[in-house]
């Protein structure tokens, strides 16, 4: 495994790969899987998934985090000013990367995880991009009406007005000493049964800055994510395959039933993995996935 920053679009950007690097050389027709995280977008989430499906494929499996998601500690690198980037910066960003670093004749999977699959989506329009993608792999995805789902009604109606008081807890847990903040933080993971392995990565999102961010996307996505883009999905119907998750708040149980209704010859398929699935069921959705990919 090796991770490091890159700068795409002037903001550093963390990535992370399993197999060869993203400036190595790579082999003529090489298969490539590109893991576009959920909201918040951040990497370390995905290493375990990760390996799992390098083990399975042999082939690169890379993750890329959002923009502003993920900031570089080391003092040698130099961190722009940059305002919260909203959610077609966020597709911009993938383009930028995907055209920088993953070749034309490349044989491109891309597994869209929650409102990745909305930006994976719409990657699949953008003509630089789709003649790469080999096949695009939509996981728990929030590609309809955010708004009126269970989540989303939450969010809107009760995250939203007290943001500011969230990000200011974040500040106070910030100025902590580590030992309080990091125990603090171990108990709350206890008590809702959250895996320490991922300990770390949410240590690092506790932070005022990337919250901002992480807010600002999060309703936006409310926002923008309306009707289903029926004509583009039709489109690229062979090339698509959908995951549902049967308790899952953020894509109501109708969507599953609507889209395969409207798209008979659609592979989706209903599941009992949760929406986080990256806590605990990675093995179950790579081996889900590995069923699917050519």
């Amino acid at each position: 495994m090796q991770e490091a920053f890159i700068n795409i679009n002037d903001i550093p950007t963390k990535v992370v790969t399993f197999g060869r690097w993203i400036t190595e050389k790579p082999e003529k027709g090489e298969k490539v899987i590109l893991i576009i995280p959920g909201n918040p977008g951040i990497t370390g989430f995905y290493k375990e998934f990760m390996k799992y499906l390098y083990d399975k494929h042999k082939c690169p499996v890379w993750a890329i985090s959002y923009a502003g998601h993920e900031q570089p500690t080391c003092a040698s690198v130099e961190i722009p000013m940059y305002k919260e980037v909203g959610l077609q910066e966020q597709i911009q960003h993938k383009v930028s990367f995907i055209e920088k670093y993953i070749p034309e004749n490349s044989n491109l999977h891309v597994i869209g995880h929650s409102i990745g699959s909305y930006i994976t989506l719409q990657l699949l329009k953008r003509t630089s991009i789709e003649k790469r993608i080999i096949q695009a792999y939509l996981l728990f995805p929030t590609i309809e009406h955010m708004k009126k789902t269970p989540n989303g009604k939450f969010m809107y109606r009760y995250i939203r007005p007290i943001v500011s008081i969230v990000i200011f807890l974040a500040f106070i847990f910030t100025i902590l000493p580590k030992v309080i903040s990091l125990g603090l933080l171990k108990t709350y993971m206890k008590l809702t049964d959250t895996p320490s392995k991922d300990t770390d990565v949410i240590f690092s999102l506790i932070r005022p800055d990337i919250l901002k961010q992480v807010f600002f996307l999060a309703f936006e996505e409310l926002d923008q994510v309306c009707d289903r883009d029926d004509e583009n999905i039709r489109k690229n119907l062979k090339r698509i395959c959908i995951l549902y998750g049967e308790t899952d708040g953020w894509c109501n149980h109708e969507f599953y039933e609507n889209i395969k209704q409207d798209h008979p010859d659609i592979s989706v398929e209903m599941s009992n993995y949760q929406h986080a699935f990256i806590f605990k069921e990675n093995e179950e959705v790579a081996n889900h996935i590995g069923l699917w990919m050519k």
